[in-house]
């Protein structure tokens, strides 16, 4: 794994009625130390909330939110070069997890996954998750994106509530949050009771 100055912890709000299960941190989110402080947290916090200021940002900062949320990245590491000051000196067993970014399907992604340092990371991922879901038995879960989807299906951990919702990734790069029926109906799963 790479050194701990590239590592990204988790934000966690106790009984939390939202988990949002991202990929990776990038530039962003290594310089604020949290998830979702860059581009794709101010897209999400725009669509969810007409708010500019990202969402890891306001969850860090335990902002008035009309939810409690928790964000969780599937990799607590950068999984592209760009990310790091010096790809040049990015380790050798990091490098193996760049290749989920290469993949077009969830099989190559599990390939990839079966791999030490993916075994590694997946391990990591499972254990994260699952004091996230015991810290909170009624949260709703939001899987961002297919990197994420391949860490939660392969994390085989069943969350106590059976409300998953699958969205694509949320950087504004990705576009998928554009697709005002999918974030029409991300905010109505949101509103769900549960």
């Amino acid at each position: 794994m790479p050194p701990h100055k590239y590592k990204v912890s988790d934000v966690t709000q106790p009984e939390s009625d939202v988990i949002f299960i991202l990929e990776s941190p990038h530039k962003t989110e290594l310089e604020k130390g949290y998830p979702a402080a860059g581009d794709t947290g101010i897209n999400m916090s725009r669509e969810l909330f007409n708010n500019e200021t990202a969402l890891g940002e306001l969850v860090a900062n335990s902002a008035a939110l009309p939810y409690r949320i928790s964000l969780l990245n599937s990799s607590q590491y950068p999984l592209q070069y760009e990310a790091y000051p010096n790809p040049l000196k990015v380790p050798r067993d990091a490098e193996e997890l760049f290749d989920l970014k290469k993949c077009s399907n969830n099989d190559e992604m599990n390939e990839v996954l079966s791999k030490p340092e993916g075994v590694i990371a997946l391990n990591d991922f499972r254990e994260r998750l699952q004091i996230f879901l015991d810290a909170s038995k009624k949260a709703k879960v939001v899987v961002c994106g297919k990197i994420a989807q391949c860490f939660f299906e392969s994390g085989k951990i069943i969350p106590n509530t059976s409300l998953v919702f699958y969205s694509p990734h949320p950087s504004g790069k990705a576009g998928g949050w554009k697709d005002q029926n999918m974030v029409n109906n991300l905010r109505q799963f949101l509103r769900q009771p549960t």
